[in-house]
């Protein structure tokens, strides 16, 4: 069994405030690409257990299962949240609050960040991460997460061919 320290946590504000939507779509993505390094904490309120349960299975449906795992813990205050980040060796994130508890005790963490018209990634404290092939990796999909989202914003859809209603 792995000490909670092999374990990365995945804390997702909207889904922390009860409230699900397609943002929830790309962490987990991400939450499953980091699993088949170590095994991941999905920290969220009882109540959404069944819905995210569901939209995890549906995203996966095509993936191949190397994944080490992703367990729900069902948390109810931010002093057990904060438990569990402190437990962890890696923190993948949008919440703010989370991303300040990480930077405080100098965890390494992915931290998702929104604005009105794009969504980035930042790594922090990477080089605390002592799984190389893990910190590779992640360097990898920030890279290729922060080009293709800066670049979808500028082409508005010119890859795909006209947005409908568009010009053409």
């Amino acid at each position: 069994m792995d000490s909670d320290t092999d374990n990365a946590v995945l804390v997702l504000e909207h889904v922390l405030q009860q409230h699900l939507d397609e943002r929830i779509l790309l962490p987990l993505t991400l939450a499953y690409l980091v699993s088949v390094h170590v095994p991941v904490v999905f920290p969220l309120p009882e109540s959404l257990l069944p819905k995210v349960d569901t939209i995890y299975d549906e995203l996966l449906a095509d993936f191949g299962n190397a994944s080490r795992g992703i367990r729900y813990e069902c948390v109810c205050s931010r002093e057990t949240l904060r438990e569990l980040i402190t437990r962890s060796c890696l923190v993948l994130t949008d919440d703010p609050e989370t991303a300040r508890v990480a930077a405080g005790l100098r965890l390494p963490a992915l931290v998702l960040c929104r604005n009105k018209s794009n969504l980035t990634a930042e790594l922090r404290n990477l080089e605390r991460l002592s799984n190389d092939r893990l910190r590779q990796d992640l360097a990898g999909w920030v890279q290729l997460l922060n080009v293709a989202t800066q670049s979808a914003s500028g082409w508005r859809g010119s890859l795909l061919g006209p947005v409908a209603g568009g010009p053409r």
